[in-house]
């Protein structure tokens, strides 16, 4: 049964709904009114940075490219030294899933006490990271050569990382030779943000998109249902 392309959906999995929504301040909960800056310096170019200048986040709009443009945080320990680490996401990524990281990396940032900038810099624990996929029931895969991936019950989604420390994590979901997205975390990253990433991308409450959201490349992979109708009060 073909659908309007306006008709709305709830759709799981995640990894396959699409990026949903395209508005700025649905992918950043940044506190603008609290100090955090946004700049918008020219047409498809954003940039949001904390107080202290050590948090920066940018995206970069490339109308009619596959993957839409580039959502790129980066993290310094000196405002005026390069970056201590860098997550960078393809535009196509899921608005939700990406919300969830700048979501925890807030929280990081907000638990540091004043002028410790440890705290938001610091890679911890590499093994937070797997947990959230390994309980939706994504299966590892260990390779002699210190290549580990992790793949959806689907095929159609994978974490990936090579076993050394710092480690480096690649997040993709689609066809492995044409992917609808791609997510990248560089070493020191801190291990609880992209495990937040994680855990979004696996959760099992649907998405709400339309059918002209949808990608038509993984269309038939989706779980597909209105949602109920509002109850009218008697």
């Amino acid at each position: 049964m073909s659908l309007d392309p306006e008709t709305v959906l709830q759709v799981l999995p995640r990894h396959l709904a699409g990026p949903g929504s395209d508005r700025l301040l649905d992918v950043w909960p940044f506190p603008f009114e609290q100090g955090w800056s946004l700049h918008r310096p020219e047409e498809g170019y954003q940039l949001a940075a904390s107080p202290c200048q050590l948090v920066r986040a940018g995206f970069v709009a490339v109308p009619g490219s596959r993957y839409g443009g580039t959502w790129t945080t980066a993290v310094h320990e000196d405002p005026l030294r390069p970056a201590r680490w860098q997550a960078v996401f393809d535009a196509s990524t899921p608005a939700e899933v990406q919300r969830a990281f700048y979501t925890e990396l807030l929280s990081v940032y907000f638990e540091a006490p004043e002028g410790d900038r440890r705290r938001y810099t610091s890679a911890a624990e590499p093994h937070e990271v797997y947990p959230p996929l390994l309980n939706a029931g994504w299966r590892q895969k260990i390779n002699r050569n210190g290549r580990q991936a992790i793949r959806s019950p689907d095929g159609l989604a994978y974490l990936h990382n090579w076993y050394h420390s710092p480690p480096e994590w690649t997040v993709c979901a689609g066809h492995p030779n044409r992917p609808l997205w791609t997510a990248t975390f560089s070493a020191e990253t801190p291990s609880r943000l992209v495990a937040a990433f994680n855990a979004a991308l696996v959760d099992p409450d649907p998405l709400t998109r339309t059918v002209r959201q949808l990608p038509a490349a993984t269309r038939e992979h989706l779980h597909r249902h209105r949602p109920p109708a509002p109850t009218r009060s008697r």
